[in-house]
């Protein structure tokens, strides 16, 4: 047993659970750092403040908190400008009057160096993990591809070089490299290797890799214009005559499953400019740093994203996400507005004091959110203005080199309005692809662990059923709920039938009605029911239910820690008086033609009331 903490369920309680950013930012540029606070009380809280720290516990940055349920996460965005070159840490912090537990009101450090003045730098990547990429050198010979998108890279440049995090155990001086950069319009990779004929060569040399953790950088011989579109690195670790250690690694990390392409062979080589075979797609690419330099002594525009799409989101529910303008140029960008017109779902937060004066690399960010209460598809305009007519305009993802101070990004989303308005209705949990739930159900989680609500290919009918588990925290909220129920369909005239089993024998699986379906604080528990390790069919009503919810909902009962419960087959009726239901037939499967058989039909009452005048039929099916 080790890091025992015990700590008070309180209306009052935000914890700063993680931060991230560009751990190479520059003097005298400002760089965005995102913080996530996690509602772990059970009040919603919208009067708090985010603060950014260094080392020495200085104050970096401060932002007002958005408003975050009960249970909920949200992303709130700070500006922080480094006035000193060099290593440092920082971290994020939340301020919350009556919070009952500060020990969780910090996050842990992030590491960043600081690059000098005029210089431009994005790391993309976490390096939770170890991988031969983008050189691998437990084999002779490598190829590899992968893309960098415009939302992680978030600006434009000369890219003079590149850093690459090695964790070797052997020490690897002047080993051989190849490199190419290019853009494309591409995806992913999933159509195979991008030629290099349509790439540029940067790097031909050789590069030490030496042991331990280091920063690997490769000055770039041909330094490259990254102007828009999806990056593309191509990396070629030429034949060699032995191979090294399977832990000589760098730090990489997994994101998707399509965008990048691995090859390796110790007795093929492998021709980087006619790959003869396709390798391994994968999403697992190395943690990388890009070094920029402008691409302009002029002022450039530039916004990130240039559009984005919400999505499909259900109605009452919300989503964000962060927005920059900034100058990838040089000189200074005057940002003198930032509006929003179209619908009034789409609103704008956290938007500086302006005008804002922006030189090489600073921006201006916030936050859009999307909250739609009408379904159906929705559009707005966001409309930044700088002071400059003759500014060049770059939006990430595509270049416009017409003159104007006006620019604009589409935003658009989708709302479902998820009510069930008549019944009986169904869920059979099949129409996704694990573990995405279906659109119209949500989830509500509340846990210091990894818990879980999720679709799940353990199934009663193929080829998923829905399921929780509580990880490692026993006193975890997880909770699945239904779409809500029509106003004009009262809970208490329902019922809903089931198929769940547990992991094992015994573990209790809790069902019941919620008023709001963020807030764990208004679930009203119906029944509680011991599950078995096989699929069995349950029912339970709610026509002793008196309150005002419309939610139905499942939640996991605990008693324990690592317990997995499913739920399939799902299915809302209403309950009558007159139902009668046959659920099974039994008797002698082999009857004597002349010889009388006896058969049992098992009748269910599934009404409300007692039933006495009604008759049984035998009926051939042929």
């Amino acid at each position: 047993v080790d890091d025992v903490q015990m700590e008070l369920i309180s209306p009052n309680d935000l914890a700063a659970t993680a931060i991230s950013g560009n751990v190479t930012p520059s003097v005298g540029t400002p760089a965005t750092y995102t913080v996530s606070i996690f509602n772990n009380g059970t009040a919603t809280q919208t009067a708090y403040s985010v603060k950014l720290y260094n080392a020495a516990n200085t104050e970096l940055a401060t932002a007002a908190g958005t408003s975050v349920a009960a249970g909920a996460t949200v992303q709130i965005p700070l500006s922080w400008t480094p006035a000193v070159e060099g290593a440092t840490s920082i971290y994020g912090k939340v301020i919350l009057a009556g919070d009952v537990n500060p020990a969780n009101d910090a996050t842990n450090p992030m590491s960043v160096t600081v690059q000098p003045t005029g210089v431009m730098s994005v790391t993309i990547g976490e390096g939770n993990l170890a991988e031969g990429v983008p050189f691998e050198f437990f084999y002779k010979n490598s190829l590899f591809q992968t893309l960098y998108y415009p939302t992680e890279i978030g600006m434009y440049g000369n890219i003079t070089s590149l850093t690459f995090y090695n964790n070797f155990v052997t020490n690897l001086p002047n080993k051989p490299v190849k490199i190419w950069l290019g853009s494309t319009t591409l995806a992913d990779l999933s159509a195979g290797w991008i030629p290099a004929a349509q790439l540029t060569q940067v790097y031909n040399g050789n590069v030490n890799f030496p042991s331990g953790q280091n920063s690997i950088v490769i000055p770039l011989q041909v330094p490259f214009s990254y102007t828009g579109g999806n990056l593309v690195l191509y990396a070629n670790r030429p034949m060699d005559t032995v191979y090294f250690s399977s832990s000589d690694n760098f730090q990489a990390q997994t994101v998707g499953t399509t965008r990048a392409r691995k090859l390796i062979s110790d007795s093929t080589e492998y021709d980087p400019l006619n790959p003869s075979a396709a390798g391994t797609l994968s999403g697992t690419f190395p943690k990388t740093t890009l070094t920029m330099t402008p691409l302009s002594p002029d002022p450039l525009f530039a916004v990130n994203p240039a559009s984005y799409d919400f999505g499909q989101v259900l109605m009452g529910m919300n989503a964000s996400t962060p927005m920059q303008a900034l100058n990838v140029g040089g000189g200074t960008l005057t940002i003198n507005s930032v509006t929003i017109s179209g619908s009034p779902f789409f609103t704008l937060e956290g938007v500086p004091t302006l005008p804002a004066n922006l030189t090489t690399g600073q921006t201006v960010a916030f936050v859009v959110r999307y909250s739609p209460t009408a379904a159906g598809n929705h559009t707005a305009t966001i409309t930044i203005t700088d002071n400059l007519g003759g500014t060049r305009t770059f939006n990430l993802g595509s270049r416009d080199g017409s003159n104007r101070t006006a620019h604009t990004v589409p935003l658009t989303g989708s709302c479902i309005d998820p009510t069930i308005t008549s019944l009986p209705y169904a869920q059979a949990f099949d129409t996704v692809t694990a573990p995405a739930l279906p659109l119209t159900w949500s989830k509500l989680i509340q846990s210091t662990a990894t818990a879980l609500v999720q679709t799940y290919t353990t199934n009663h009918t193929a080829p998923n059923s829905a399921g929780m588990t509580n990880s490692t925290d026993a006193s975890a909220i997880a909770i699945l709920i239904a779409p809500p129920l029509a106003t004009n369909i009262p809970v208490n005239t329902t019922r809903i039938k089931f198929w769940s089993r547990s992991g094992s024998a015994g573990y209790p699986i809790s069902i019941g009605v919620m008023t709001n379906p963020q807030d764990a604080a208004t679930y009203t528990e119906i029944q509680n029911i011991p599950l078995t390790a096989a699929f069995t069919e349950y029912i339970v009503s709610f026509t002793g239910y008196t309150g005002t919810g419309r939610y139905i909902a499942f939640k996991h009962g605990l008693g324990g820690t690592s317990r997995l419960l499913y739920v399939d087959d799902f299915q809302v009726e209403l309950v009558a008086p007159n139902d009668l239901g046959a659920n099974s037939i039994s008797g002698n499967s082999t009857p004597t033609v002349g010889i009388p058989s006896n058969y049992t039909v098992m009748v269910q009452n599934w009404g409300t009331a007692a039933q006495s005048t009604y008759s049984v039929k035998l009926i051939s099916g042929t």
